[in-house]
């Protein structure tokens, strides 16, 4: 993406020289899943999804609290489902609105994209993240922390949001934001994002 390649051009590697998207999701797996989401819109999916894996750089917990803290605003119409595994899977925060599935192989998530209205990453170390790129394949909006590289590529003013990597209460913010908005408002999102 644009911030390894100043990186390179840092290092001094010549302009021509420096190659991008040489890291990409597998559109073939993903581009029919947002296709599908897409022509079958309805009631907009009231679900927020997560991958990643369960370690510290990913700061889970922060969106766990946020998460709780938001939806219970919004009279807890919300979930949010965590696709992952990792060290600290056995200090996952247990509440009713949030499933742990453990990991998944990329093939065994279309069911729970395809059920997911908003992609959420809340790093607070990113390089890149090949899921954001997957999941705005899949037609979700993205909110995704200021750490996350990808979003240099992916994420824009019309397809999501990005927030301070570790500040819980601006992650509230956005969670609210999206649970006050319109199906039709969130559906334009999700196109935005495919």
């Amino acid at each position: 993406g644009e911030p390894q390649k100043q990186y390179a051009i840092k290092l001094g590697f010549k302009d021509s020289h420096v190659f991008t998207g040489l890291y990409p999701a597998d559109s073939e797996l993903f581009i029919p899943i947002g296709k599908k989401k897409l022509t079958e819109k309805g009631a907009y999916p009231k679900v927020m999804l997560s991958v990643a894996r369960y370690i510290p750089q990913k700061d889970l917990p922060t969106m766990w609290e946020a998460f709780i803290e938001a939806n219970a605003a919004s009279g807890n119409k919300w979930a949010l489902q965590c696709i992952g595994f990792g060290e600290q899977f056995d200090q996952r925060i247990q509440d009713p609105s949030i499933t742990h599935l453990g990991f998944k192989q990329p093939k065994e998530i279309e069911s729970y994209v395809l059920n997911a209205g908003v992609y959420v990453l809340p790093s607070i170390y990113e390089p890149w993240g090949v899921a954001v790129h997957e999941m705005a394949l899949s037609g979700l909006p993205l909110v995704l922390s200021d750490k996350v590289g990808a979003a240099s590529m992916f994420l824009n003013s019309k397809n999501g949001f990005a927030f301070e990597a570790g500040d819980k209460e601006a992650l509230v913010k956005v969670f609210n934001t999206i649970m006050r908005m319109s199906d039709e408002s969130l559906w334009d999102m999700a196109e935005a994002s495919y």
